[in-house]
């Protein structure tokens, strides 16, 4: 290891460096040095999952107000050798794509359908991105807020025919030996939960893997082994949950502190690529949670100035920033006479002090629970569902019946809000809350029938942002380059060519069959389950 690296990894206060100078990152940098024409060595992929140009916008704005700069990644834009593209999302079956379908473009280079992870509309595994570039001879990392198996990292590296298929994922990194892997998804891995009883942590330790469970652990782990840190049984928290729980605080790492651990492991190595995915800022559009949105990108523009400085340091270093779709379409409107009340509104979103996931609980008065402890078979479970009297079937309905009429009073909801936001919200619009949480809520738009929805709408009035759904968008979305081969990322893209650039780069000569687009594919297999968004 030459004598910057060592002076660049020794640093203990690493990400708190990176963080405090990242103004300086709007001037010309050293990866001015890398000539036209020069291939990078290191390839670092930045994923913020489901950030429309709204949410780019409002967390720039909030950055301005909460840390006395914008983002990060706006003042790269104004670097003279940033190149900056547009590109679409759209799925093999649909202009809206899902999480897979988008991974699953930039991980083999074509279109597939909504719900599948890197395989034809007949079954048929494609090659995939990490297979290439292990092959040739570079090491691979994918680091995550989400469960690791979850569908953007996943993209990359494995290939099932349902985004839901955590544990076969998992199974898959072991299989192809990705050297570093951090983020959540623990029970993907434990044979408690999984339907094989395989004990994976154990299997990814006998086959010379270091694994995590702490953030401790990571802070200490040897760079000469490949990784395997998983820090919760699910996602990992929500940013404005994180640093509200010290608990949390202490064992679960940041994305930036995941990211530099990332870097240390994998800077030793003559050629790597690195995905980092901020996947929770999607996971709150589709809540209409825009304080747990927007204070989840701005921890994303974090591990970007851990990622910058890197490449400070190592020109050859190509580092590109995109989303895989817009979600929900998050805004700031005018408020007030001549919209004078925005500015005002915005700024409450720093006083904030939970996500909606954690402050779900508490409202429809549900324990506080992870996820489901086993595995479910989908098949095994529609058999079961089939199976059931009609009697059991009633007892059920009334079960759920009254779950739903278990929320909290309109006066608690009134103080459970308030205490959550600082937004003391009348009577009357805790009534309307309360039918929603009940499931008797109305509204024109059928979607926005939805509990987090109103939930949503009712915080707009304090915070004066709106959100059009809670699903996906068909928008084409930002991308932004730095270092060599940062001109194969200008101009207007498909997403399949974030593949063909990458091992272009590389020197990989390859190609996926292709299908043509569709209007309408196979009914597709359930997209996503939001709902395991406010489990935590």
């Amino acid at each position: 290891m030459d004598t910057n690296r060592r002076r660049f990894f020794k640093r203990a206060s690493f990400v708190a460096a990176a963080t405090a100078a990242a103004p300086f990152v709007a001037r010309s940098s050293g990866s001015d040095k890398a000539e036209a024409g020069q291939k990078p060595s290191r390839i670092i992929h930045i994923v913020s999952d489901g950030m429309s140009a709204g949410t780019l916008s409002c967390a720039d704005q909030l950055s301005l107000i909460t840390r006395g700069r914008g983002l990060t990644w706006m003042a790269l834009c104004r670097r003279e050798d940033a190149r900056m593209g547009w590109m679409e999302t759209r799925s093999l079956n649909s202009l809206v794509t899902d999480s897979a379908a988008a991974a699953s473009s930039w991980g083999s280079g074509v279109r597939v359908n909504n719900g599948v992870i890197n395989q034809t509309s007949k079954g048929v595994a494609l090659k995939t991105l990490y297979e290439l570039f292990g092959q040739a001879g570079w090491k691979r990392g994918l680091v995550t807020t989400a469960e690791l198996t979850h569908a953007t990292p996943a993209g990359f590296a494995t290939a099932v025919s349902k985004r839901g298929m955590g544990t076969a994922i998992a199974k898959q990194y072991l299989e192809r030996r990705i050297e570093v892997l951090l983020g959540g998804g623990g029970r993907h891995f434990e044979k408690d939960y999984r339907l094989d009883k395989r004990d994976l942590l154990a299997e990814f330790g006998s086959a010379g893997y270091r694994v995590m469970r702490t953030q401790s652990e990571l802070s200490v782990a040897s760079t000469g082994m490949p990784w395997l840190g998983v820090f919760t049984p699910g996602h990992l928290p929500y940013a404005l949950d994180h640093v509200a729980d010290a608990k949390l605080r202490a064992d679960v790492p940041t994305l930036a502190s995941m990211t530099a651990a990332a870097l240390r492991r994998l800077g030793g190595e003559e050629r790597f690529i690195l995905q980092v995915e901020g996947a929770r800022i999607d996971h709150a559009c589709h809540n209409n949670d825009a304080a747990a949105a927007l204070q989840d990108q701005i921890a994303l523009d974090e591990a970007i100035d851990v990622c910058i400085q890197y490449q400070q340091q190592y020109p050859e270093t190509l580092v590109v920033m995109t989303t895989d779709h817009g979600n929900a379409n998050l805004g700031l409107n005018g408020v007030g006479d001549s919209y004078s009340d925005s500015t005002k509104a915005l700024k409450r979103v720093a006083d904030v002090k939970s996500s909606f996931a954690a402050l779900y609980k508490p409202l429809k008065r549900r324990p506080a629970v992870d996820a489901p402890e086993v595995e479910k078979d989908d098949e095994e479970e529609k058999k079961k569902e089939a199976a059931k009297s009609n009697e059991q079937k009633d007892r059920e309905a009334i079960q759920r019946k009254k779950d739903e009429e278990n929320v909290a009073t309109p006066t608690e909801i009134i103080e459970l809000v308030r205490a959550a936001t600082g937004y003391r919200m009348p009577y009357r619009k805790a009534e309307v809350l309360r039918m929603h949480f009940s499931n008797a809520g109305e509204s024109l738009h059928d979607m926005r029938k939805a509990d987090v929805c109103a939930l949503g709408d009712v915080m707009a009035n304090h915070l004066g942002i709106g959100f059009v759904g809670t699903v996906h968008t068909s928008d084409h979305v930002p991308v932004l380059a730095l270092g060599p081969g940062a001109g194969k990322f200008a101009g207007f893209l498909k997403n399949t060519d974030i593949f063909h650039a990458y091992t272009s780069l590389a020197g990989i000569d390859f190609r996926n069959p292709e299908e043509p687009l569709v209007a309408a594919g196979p009914e597709a297999h359930q997209v996503e389950r939001i709902s395991e968004y406010l489990l935590a």
